[in-house]
Formats: structure tokens, C-alpha cells, sequence
């Protein structure tokens, strides 16, 4: 299960996420699925 605690040791394809903080102001509020990942 994944929790704030331990967000970072699971992979984070397919989960649905939205952007709510970035130096590029467009990009607040961009919303859709992770398909890809790099570590």
C-alpha cells in the first residue's frame, strides 16, 4: 500500500497524478496518467 511514508520506494506508473507546484505556471493543474519513469 502506498502512503506518504513510503511513496518513493514504489514506482509510479499508473498512477494518476496532477501537477501542483512548478516553476512553469502552465504547467499547475496539468492532470493525467504516469506511463514512464526514470530514477
Amino acid at each position: 500500500m502506498r502512503t506518504k511514508k513510503n511513496l518513493l520506494l514504489h514506482t509510479f506508473i499508473g498512477l494518476l497524478v496532477e501537477v501542483i507546484k512548478s516553476s512553469d505556471r502552465k504547467l499547475i493543474g496539468v492532470k493525467g496518467e504516469v506511463v514512464s519513469e526514470t530514477k
